[in-house]
């Protein structure tokens, strides 16, 4: 008794008016309550899509045999097909989604996706609509309690992708996720490693594809690195290592920085990782013969090179030497803003460079990428130079810290020899004019 007081109760709370335009929220706010609760959250409620949008039935009859009539082509509950199709009757129409800027190709999108290839060949198991939006309590991606929002999307793809049971069948690792969440994107996404662009750090619908997804070609997955990391991809498209992906399918960019746990290729480039049994410097690799990408296992160019390619060896020598000097230039900045802190002027101007600093640091860094010493090196002049005038002119125009002697000494020889240049010119310059005549 006391529970139907509560339903009785729980519908005058949240029905409509009697004869309202939906009879079905009149009865189903008896039936099912919860669904109906989720139903008035969702984004379908807030743009008028009814029950008898997907269900069918007569929303006008107050008798459930007339409201579920079959003539009236009422469908209670739904094949993972069927849901599909009837998703897609509005969300692939033109004329009903322009308003709300809507993409009407998901449809097709996952029609070619590895979920929807399978759900054709008649997997009941595979991934559709309602697996990632839900069912009744649809929600905008920029909802915070949606589970397409991107923080909530990795554990949403990973309801399936962490369930060893499920994926089994498939032979695909189910440790995508905890992977996912130890790399740089991960602690950047969850707030664990500071970065400057975490609104824009990659999730698993960002490289897979959302609803077209699949796993990456090997010779497409700079490509979709690139989408994010484009200068590191145009310097990679003028390497060997580009000519080489392209013959023989490696090296690509998972190869040095692991796949869903990425990182910086640890001991640097000139490091020889621990022997694993796949044969190279690698990760060993995972159920069905994957390899796994542990970053902290791999990632330098002793995975693939031998030490007698002396070449080889001596560009990564250079390479490293340069990305350790830019490092050192970025930590020769950290400490002049440490050092000047309580100079408000200089802490200010400072802080203002730190931006362009860190950038001119990331430069060198990107293009090793192309394998041309040459290249970083003009990188790397351009990022001592800016270091090192940004913290000179904090120094002697803001706080207006004297020269040391040597580097006055040094000044004073510069100027001298400038002006003896100059003059030895003007001179040249005057002897030539007085002989034309």
């Amino acid at each position: 008794m006391a529970l139907w007081t509560e339903l009785v109760l729980l519908s005058l709370i949240v029905s409509p008016d009697p004869g309202g335009p939906d009879e079905c929220l009149n009865c189903h706010d008896i039936a099912t309550p919860k669904v109906n609760l989720e139903h008035r959250a969702s984004i379908h409620f807030e743009t008028d899509v009814t029950c008898a949008a997907c269900h069918g039935g007569d929303p006008d009859a107050r008798e459930e045999k007339a409201g579920h009539a079959a003539a009236k082509k009422f469908r209670g509950k739904f094949s993972r097909p069927e849901t599909l199709r009837m998703c897609g009757e509005c969300h692939s129409d033109v004329e009903k989604m322009k308003f709300f800027r809507v993409d009407t190709n998901v449809l097709r999108e996952y029609q070619t996706s590895q979920h929807g290839e399978l759900l054709a060949k008649g997997d009941k198991n595979v991934a559709i609509c309602t697996s990632c939006h839900g069912v009744h309590k649809i929600l905008p991606k920029d909802n915070p309690e949606s589970p397409v929002y991107r923080l909530k999307l990795p554990d949403t793809c990973g309801e399936c992708h962490s369930d060893p049971k499920l994926m089994k069948p498939y032979k695909i690792p189910t440790d995508q996720v905890d992977e996912y969440k130890n790399g740089i994107h991960g602690e950047i996404l969850y707030g664990k490693r500071p970065s400057p662009r975490a609104d824009d750090v990659p999730v698993c619908a960002d490289c897979h594809g959302i609803h077209g997804a699949r796993p990456a070609e090997v010779s497409q997955v700079p490509k979709v690195c690139g989408t994010c990391h484009r200068e590191v991809y145009r310097h990679l498209r003028t390497s060997a290592h580009r000519e080489a992906l392209l013959q023989f399918d490696e090296p690509e960019c998972t190869d040095c920085h692991g796949n869903h746990r990425n990182s910086i290729p640890p001991g640097g480039l000139f490091t020889r990782p621990p022997a694993t049994p796949s044969g190279r410097g690698a990760a060993a690799p995972a159920a069905g013969g994957r390899v796994t990408g542990n970053a902290e296992a791999e990632g330098n160019c002793q995975s693939c090179h031998d030490e007698d390619e002396e070449k080889v060896m001596q560009m990564a020598k250079d390479l490293q030497t340069a990305a350790d000097q830019a490092e050192a230039l970025g930590a020769r900045f950290d400490k002049a803003v440490d050092t000047y802190r309580d100079q408000p002027e200089a802490a200010r101007f400072l802080d203002g460079e730190a931006e362009e600093v860190r950038e001119a640091r990331l430069k060198v860094l990107r293009a090793t990428h192309s394998l041309d010493v040459g290249r970083v090196q003009v990188q790397l002049g351009e990022a001592k130079a800016l270091v090192e005038g940004t913290i000179r002119f904090a120094e002697r125009v803001i706080l207006k810290k004297p020269e040391s002697p040597a580097v006055v000494f040094l000044l004073i020889g510069v100027t001298v020899g400038g002006l003896f240049v100059v003059s030895t010119l003007v001179a040249v310059g005057l002897i030539r004019r007085w002989r034309r005549r």
